[in-house]
């Protein structure tokens, strides 16, 4: 079953670019387990740019939006 949704995860990123931690942010979540899976997924699979001078933790948020095609 194809689906549509909006989905916005919260985010924690380290010095080095990577990803530490997703959550679905809860007012932003379509009643949909499905989605909220594969948005968290991506939000953990996601890679930024380095900086050994940012703090040791930023915090951020990525949009997922689902199309029905």
């Amino acid at each position: 079953r194809i689906r549509n949704g909006t989905i916005v995860v919260n985010i924690e990123v380290n010095r080095k670019g990577i990803s530490t931690a997703g959550r679905s942010s809860p007012e932003f979540v379509e009643q949909d387990d499905c989605l909220y899976e594969v948005a968290v997924d991506a939000a953990l699979r996601s890679k930024f740019n380095p900086r050994p001078d940012a703090e040791l933790l930023q915090v951020g948020t990525i949009t997922f939006h689902f199309v029905k095609q």
